[in-house]
């Protein structure tokens, strides 16, 4: 649809830097109709990466802004909601950043028969991390079941908050026909260039259930923290990447360790496609 209003436009008005910073605060004040105060807002935006505010819908901007409010002094806040016209529900999580808390989330999903078809992943200056999932059932629609999320919300406390082990321990996946049909060959990547900050792991590979968990558990072993990911899928093909450093907030530049990634990653993945 971006790209649609890009090429329909008659007069387009590039808009950049603190510019465009400044019009997509304006439609997220909009968005909260007074709600929360302006100053919590600029607040907000400071403490957020730059790509996060390019990349992220206002109306999305104004649901993250809600929950953290939402969290306050709590450890755990959650809100799901609908898009039926794109055949999916999205599940956003807010929580003080922690090593290994988007495994626990995704191992949950997985533990759950939910398929994840996307995520974001940004961490608030302040420690706090902000997920956003867009996920789905085996059946491929959105899950509208409130029992279910009533469960999957007891769940994700449970994992996140009281330090229960994730139930999902992930098999032998079995594709259906079409999936097997379009073999999609697991390609990982590993490059220091991108960022001044992070080491960018970038994994292709056959889409499944528990795909994100099998990734993040992996990392999570190795020592590696996920600061930022852009989860996506094509038809049958996964394309994750994750903006990570060591436990110290290092970038990881050593070779054997690059290595061990690549090695560690390719073992996860290829032994379940087989």
């Amino acid at each position: 649809m971006r790209t649609y209003n890009h090429f329909t436009q008659e007069d387009e008005v590039v808009v950049t830097g603190e510019a465009l910073i400044e019009q997509v605060k304006g439609e997220v004040m909009s968005g909260l109709s007074g709600r929360i105060p302006e100053g919590t807002v600029d607040a907000f935006f400071k403490a957020m990466p730059y790509k996060y505010i390019v990349s992220t819908p206002a109306e999305t901007i104004v649901q993250h802004v809600q929950l953290m409010q939402g969290l306050k002094g709590g450890v755990l806040a959650t809100k799901h909601t609908h898009h039926l016209d794109l055949g999916h529900s999205e599940l956003m999580v807010c929580m003080p950043s922690k090593a290994g808390n988007f495994a626990k989330i995704a191992g949950t999903l997985a533990a759950n028969r939910l398929n994840i078809l996307g995520a974001q992943i940004y961490t608030h200056n302040d420690g706090l991390a902000v997920d956003t999932l867009q996920i789905e059932s085996l059946e491929k629609k959105p899950i509208l079941d409130e029992r279910l999320w009533q469960r999957l919300n007891e769940e994700l406390f449970a994992v996140l908050v009281e330090g229960r082990e994730v139930t999902y321990r992930p098999g032998r996946t079995i594709f259906d026909r079409k999936e097997r049909a379009v073999p999609v060959t697991t390609v990982i990547e590993v490059n220091n260039r991108i960022s001044d900050m992070y080491t960018v792991i970038d994994v292709t590979t056959q889409d499944r259930l528990g795909l994100l968990y099998l990734i993040t558990t992996t990392l999570f072993k190795i020592g590696i923290n996920i600061h930022l990911a852009k989860v996506s899928t094509e038809a049958t093909r996964a394309i994750d990447v994750f903006y990570v450093t060591d436990l110290l907030g290092e970038k990881i530049v050593d070779e054997r360790a690059i290595e061990d990634i690549r090695s560690q990653l390719h073992a996860a993945l290829d032994v379940d496609e087989r």
